[in-house]
């Protein structure tokens, strides 16, 4: 007898196959989870990195950090000055800070070991609040974190408000502070500061730059804040990602939706 042979319709295979992506759409979403969580915030750690290098600033970077974010009246308040160079090379550099001469004493500036420059060219004037450090040699110095010098203050008022920051250039025609790089085709030396960061002294605390609301120590947190450093390295990379993310979930909600409609649907 022979057997007969009914080739299924293309309804039913049609039907058969939404039958076994439904069944299989139970494990997607964990799947999509996985991705989700671990492939986008590792691709925008990816863009993050890209975006910090492309953002690194091109010019030289003084600035000041204190040795304790905290004093009182008659006690030193100690602050470092550090030159970052982000691998370009310094001839010399020069110094110039203004402080408030009825909150804080200069007692002393003392120069760092990289620092070829001698001490007894520091001027301190304490009546109008200034300390000069020129000629500041540091033969070609490329690195970070170099330290130029540390001041040395004496609290005279722990209450009063008080901005320690550095003379820019332009600024003031007597005093000025630069990072200097020789120019061997133009014979001249050029000035390749691109930013300074001086300190804000209140209330026996002590602050980054001229904002009250930034306590040093969460400064570093603050910095990578403003940098945008989350999922995405950026805001809009950001946007992009959770929209391609969205989209794509939408996507496979259709699928599984028509499946399931399909295999309810009556033969």
């Amino acid at each position: 007898m022979a057997l007969s042979f009914q080739p299924k319709s293309t309804k039913q295979r049609m039907k058969r196959v939404a039958q076994t992506v439904l069944q299989s759409a139970g494990i997607l979403p964990g799947l999509i989870l996985v991705v989700y969580s671990a492939g986008f915030p590792l691709l925008g750690l990816c863009i993050s990195h890209v975006s910090a290098q492309d953002s690194s600033p091109d010019g030289a970077i003084i600035r000041m950090e204190p040795v304790s974010t905290e004093y009182k009246i008659s006690e030193t308040l100690e602050i470092d000055v550090y030159l970052d160079m982000h691998g370009k090379s310094a001839n010399s550099a020069e110094v110039a800070v203004k402080f408030c001469p009825d909150v804080l004493t200069l007692a002393t500036f003392d120069l760092g070991r990289e620092n070829r420059a001698t001490q007894e060219l520091v001027t301190i004037d304490n009546e109008h609040g200034v300390v000069d450090a020129p000629f500041m040699w540091l033969d070609g110095v490329d690195k970070d974190d170099v330290l130029l010098g540390k001041l040395k203050f004496k609290v005279k008022d722990d209450m009063a408000d008080c901005d320690v920051k550095f003379v820019e250039e332009g600024t003031d025609p007597d005093h000025t502070t630069g990072v200097f790089v020789a120019d061997s085709t133009e014979n001249v030396a050029k000035n390749v500061l691109s930013d300074t960061s001086g300190l804000h002294i209140s209330k026996g605390r002590v602050s980054v730059g001229d904002d009250k609301s930034v306590p040093v120590e969460t400064a570093e947190a603050q910095t990578i804040q403003d940098s945008s450093q989350l999922i995405g390295g950026d805001y809009m990379y950001s946007v992009a990602i959770y929209a391609l993310s969205a989209l794509s979930g939408g996507i496979l909600a259709v699928i599984v939706w028509e499946a399931y409609s399909l295999i309810k649907r009556p033969s």
